[in-house]
């Protein structure tokens, strides 16, 4: 007879206490990318530190010192035979706007539909306190597995983790570990899902400039060349009328999906149309010969994130600008790799461009496509707990986005990276009414849970 869940009736009693410190957290716009909210990134690691120490972990601090206010506690003391686990997750959160399209204020969380809705409700803080209250619910329920665990929640993951490998080296001793664990938001689907990689992104900025400063359409409108045309024009090009990437050499490191390969993906419980309602979208688009879920996590893309230029403000100017800027982001599978793929990219817009127009491309962001641990003992811990909360066998995906930073693999060269899905793409990270329901943070936690009391068996051989 099976062993009923660790954390059953314990979240159950706890539930409206852990809604509630998610609501007090994603009230703090701690938004990395605006240095203006600089003292708000600081107070949501103090509010991370102070909860982490409340709910029974030691040695609560800030780290400080290297890449920002990440706030860190353990629990150590199961001894040097027993497996140390580092979950990362992070507390930084991206910009709310437009704010226009939120139901509410972003940081006025409230639950509808029995979500919660907030910005950071699923990104960074929803992800973090599910792994922080699976300690929690052990800790109190008398079920404290025999390994040690260490947190670690950063405070630049939106803003490319550019320090994160110089903390990793700092706090070497702190940080070592034989599993990672980062829980991902948005990247389940519905049923029972163990995520056995991800996609990688580049994002990058592609400036287009036409002339030294912005002109009066009076006095040049029509005789210039105007950079947001141009830049237009760039962007009709990138994908062609069957969906295939234009850059050259796009597709040459990308494998073929197998037959066997789209035979799992058919297993998930992928509703294309409630899909596709939960941004609003008129209508489906990309590659042909694949269909909606297979773009999403075998095959590569690139998408238009962002066009700017030229007068922006309330007031009656019409002027050609002197430049515009479109933001585009790469999304990449095992095998290709980024510095080859930018380099193409720099040839294509050259060869587009009107004589005399100039062109720069700024890297705003990079994370390598990345394939699971499958095989190692540390996964067969993630597939079972997974199965012992969902009651069915899982099936394997790989996530349509980003998981760890690739400072962590890097540092962690053989280390195990287990990447645990919190929420799913209803979850609306990265847009307005960002939410994550009451039954996916339970989920989350309850598994997550499962999987620290699973992988105390397996010693430092992970």
């Amino acid at each position: 007879m099976s062993r009923p869940l660790a954390l059953a009736d314990w979240y159950a009693k706890n539930a409206t206490a852990i809604a509630t410190a998610l609501f007090d957290w994603i009230a703090i716009p701690s938004v990395a990318a605006l240095p203006s909210l600089a003292k708000d990134v600081e107070a949501s690691a103090a509010f991370a530190s102070r909860h982490m120490h409340a709910v029974g972990l030691r040695r609560a601090t800030i780290l400080d010192r290297v890449a920002g206010p990440a706030a860190y506690a353990e629990w150590t003391g199961a001894g040097e035979k027993a497996p140390t686990v580092l979950v990362l997750a992070h507390h930084d959160v991206v910009p709310a706007s437009p704010l226009n399209e939120w139901s509410s204020p972003p940081f006025q969380p409230h639950v509808t539909d029995n979500a919660i809705v907030g910005r950071g409700a699923a990104d960074g803080k929803g992800a973090a306190l599910a792994a922080i209250e699976s300690m929690h619910g052990l800790i109190e329920s008398g079920h404290t597995p025999a390994l040690n665990l260490k947190f670690l929640v950063q405070a630049e993951a939106t803003i490319g983790s550019p320090n994160l490998a110089a903390l990793l080296d700092h706090e070497a001793d702190r940080l070592a570990a034989d599993v990672i664990v980062v829980p991902v938001a948005g990247a389940g689907h519905r049923g029972a899902t163990v995520l056995a990689g991800t996609r990688g992104l580049v994002l990058v900025d592609i400036e287009i400039r036409t002339a030294d400063r912005d002109a009066a359409t009076a006095n040049y409108g029509g005789a210039i060349a105007n950079p947001i045309i141009v830049a237009s024009r760039l962007a009709a090009d990138l994908v062609d009328a069957t969906g295939r990437v234009t850059i050259p050499g796009f597709y040459h490191r990308v494998r073929q999906l197998s037959d066997r390969g789209r035979k799992v993906l058919s297993s998930l419980d992928f509703d294309e149309s409630a899909w596709r309602d939960v941004p609003g979208a008129r209508l489906t688009v990309g590659e042909s010969g694949y269909n909606a879920l297979e773009r999403l996590v075998a095959r590569p893309s690139a998408d238009i994130v962002g066009i700017s230029g030229g007068n922006r403000s309330d007031a009656a100017k019409a002027i050609v600008p002197g430049s515009a800027t479109i933001r585009l982001a790469l999304g990449l599978v095992p095998d290709q790799r980024s510095e080859e793929l930018v380099s193409a990219m720099r040839s294509w817009v050259e060869a587009r461009l009107p004589r005399g127009v100039q062109s720069s491309l700024t890297i705003r962001d990079s994370t390598r496509p990345t394939i699971g641990p499958v095989g190692r003992p540390s996964f067969s811990a993630l597939i079972a707990a997974t199965r012992r909360v969902a009651g069915v066998d899982p099936v394997l995906s790989r996530h349509g986005g980003a998981g760890a930073p690739d400072a962590v693999y890097d540092y962690y060269v053989d280390q195990p990276v287990l990447l645990v899905p919190v929420g799913d793409a209803g979850s609306r990270i990265n847009a307005p009414d960002e939410q994550l329901t009451l039954a996916d943070l339970r989920t989350a936690t309850v598994t997550m849970a499962e999987l620290w009391r699973e992988l105390e068996n397996l010693g430092t051989k992970a």
